[in-house]
């Protein structure tokens, strides 16, 4: 059978991402070590389902369209930039910015969580939910000293989000490629 690598995502506003990028640029950190992530490609993870087969596409859509009603339009806010793990004795392999507690946010995760959980379409998340935009994956070993600028920038900005978005991500040598396949509109 036929699998597709799954996730559900919120867009970010792609003016708010080019603006992070430009000042991102200014920061002295060692970019030779990081894969940028394409401005295009950065999103709000809700939910990644991984490897799933093309039986379960449908109902999740369906799931995803029922979901997506009850829920509104979100403002959402940037807080603080995190590097992944956040062991300051292991090496950094993630750079993201956290994006600010939201209730609607966490109860729309977890509606998503439950509901997929309980139609037997996804696995439970064993991590707490923490939302965040992944601006760049390390490619070769470096240590948080060398990411201290990009720990105390402070970044700022907010983006409304009005869909939610069910995309498929297809691993490629130079990364993965994101191709969104459905959208639902929060209503």
């Amino acid at each position: 059978m036929e699998n597709k690598r799954l996730f559900i995502s919120l867009p970010v506003e792609i003016g708010l991402i080019k603006q992070i990028f430009k000042e991102f640029s200014r920061l002295n950190v060692p970019s030779e070590k990081l894969r940028l992530i394409p401005v295009e490609n950065v999103h709000l993870t809700l939910k990644f389902l991984g490897d799933t087969p093309l039986d379960n596409l449908v109902p999740i859509i369906d799931i995803l369209g029922e979901i997506s009603q009850k829920f509104g339009q979100m403002n959402l806010k940037l807080a603080k930039t995190q590097l992944f793990p956040k062991d300051p004795n292991s090496l950094a392999r993630i750079l993201n910015i956290a994006i600010e507690p939201d209730e609607e946010l966490n109860t729309l995760y977890e509606e998503l969580e439950e509901t997929l959980w309980q139609n037997g379409l996804a696995n439970k998340e064993s991590r707490v939910f923490k939302p965040h935009l992944t601006l760049a994956r390390v490619k070769k070993a470096a240590k948080f000293e060398e990411f201290q600028e990009f720990l105390d920038w402070k970044v700022s900005g907010e983006f409304s989000v009005d869909r939610l978005e069910l995309q498929e991500s297809i691993l490629e040598k130079k990364g993965p490629e994101y191709f969104v396949l459905n959208t639902f509109d929060l209503e």
